[in-house]
C-alpha cells in the first residue's frame, strides 16, 4: 500500500479518483494540486483530499504516488515541476487519453523520473469537467489501459495493483497502439459528434432544437458537450492517428452512401443486420 497518493490536477477525473482512493483506503493520505485554488478548497471540504500543495510542493516531495489528472497539453511543465520535487523511489503516472507525447516530455526530464513513470488511462469519463461534478463510482469496474515506457516489470506490478484496488480492471499495451486504438475507438467517435451536432445546430430553427431531435442526437450532444480545452489538447497531440480514423470513417461513409443511393432496402438492412450480429457475438 501507498502512504501519500498525490492527484496533479483536480477536474471531475481527478477529484473522482480522490475519492475512490479515499473511500478504498488505498493509503495514508492523499494530497493534491491544481492551479484553481477554489477546486483545492472544494475538495478539502468534501473530504476528497487529506491536504493540498502550494507552489512550494512540500506534500509533492512526501508523496510515494503521483497520478497526473491534467489536461494532456499541460504535462510538459507538470513533469518539471515533479522532477524537481519528487521523492525517491516514488511512482509517476498519469490518466491522459494519449501516450506517445509522453515520451518526448519525458526525453527533458532526468533519468530517475523517466525511469518512475508508467502511463495509465482509465477508460471512463464523463461530459462534465470541474471538481464539483466529482462522481463516487466512476472507476467502479471499469478498465485501465496501462502503458509501460520502460522494462520495470515492478513498476507495471505496482500501478496495476493500485487500479485493480480501486476496482478496475487493467490491460498492458504498449503507447503507440495505444494511440493508434484510442483514435478510432474514443477520439474518433467525439469528433463524429462535434462535427454532426454542429451541422444539426445550424441547420434546426433557432431555439426550437428540442422540438426536431430524440435520444440520438442527445447522446450525441452530451458527448459534443466534452471539456474544449481537454480535446483540442488530445486531438493536436494525437493528429496523425486521428486523420487516419477519419479517412476510414470516410470511406465507410461513402460505401453506405453507395448503398442507400442504390435503393435496394435488402442491401440496408443486410448493413445493419452485420453490426449487430457482431455486437452480439
Amino acid at each position: 500500500m501507498f502512504r501519500n497518493i498525490y492527484i496533479f490536477g483536480l477536474g471531475m477525473m481527478g477529484g473522482s479518483l480522490a475519492h475512490a482512493i479515499k473511500r478504498g483506503k488505498n493509503c495514508k493520505k492523499v494530497y493534491a494540486y491544481d492551479t484553481c485554488r477554489q477546486s483545492l478548497l472544494f475538495a478539502k471540504k468534501n473530504l476528497l483530499i487529506d491536504d493540498y500543495d502550494d507552489k512550494q510542493f512540500t506534500l509533492l516531495k512526501k508523496s510515494d504516488l503521483i497520478i497526473i489528472c491534467a489536461p494532456v497539453k499541460k504535462y510538459d511543465e507538470i513533469f518539471k515541476v515533479i522532477d524537481k520535487n519528487i521523492s525517491r523511489n516514488a511512482i509517476v503516472s498519469d490518466i491522459g487519453s494519449i501516450k506517445t507525447n509522453i515520451t518526448t516530455s519525458l526525453d527533458n526530464c532526468s533519468v530517475s523520473l523517466r525511469r518512475s513513470f508508467i502511463g495509465s488511462h482509465p477508460l471512463t469519463g464523463s461530459e462534465k469537467y470541474g471538481i464539483r461534478n466529482y462522481q463516487t463510482n466512476l472507476y467502479n469496474n471499469q478498465y485501465v489501459l496501462i502503458s509501460p515506457f520502460n522494462k520495470n516489470n515492478g513498476l507495471l506490478k505496482e500501478i496495476t495493483n493500485f487500479w485493480k484496488k480501486i476496482g478496475c480492471n487493467c490491460i498492458t499495451i504498449k503507447p503507440r497502439q495505444h494511440d493508434s486504438l484510442l483514435a478510432l475507438t474514443s477520439h474518433l467517435p467525439h469528433i463524429t459528434s462535434f462535427v454532426l451536432v454542429k451541422n444539426i445546430l445550424s441547420k434546426c430553427p433557432q431555439g426550437e432544437i428540442d422540438s426536431y431531435t430524440g435520444g440520438g442526437f442527445r447522446d450525441f450532444a452530451r458527448l459534443a458537450n466534452s471539456d474544449s480545452e481537454m480535446w483540442e489538447g488530445i486531438i493536436s497531440l494525437n493528429k496523425s492517428n486521428i486523420i487516419n480514423s477519419i479517412d476510414e470513417f470516410t470511406n465507410e461513409i461513402k460505401n453506405f452512401k453507395k448503398i442507400v443511393k442504390n435503393g435496394k432496402s435488402t442491401e440496408i438492412k443486410k448493413y445493419i443486420e452485420k453490426i449487430h450480429k457482431k455486437l452480439n457475438s
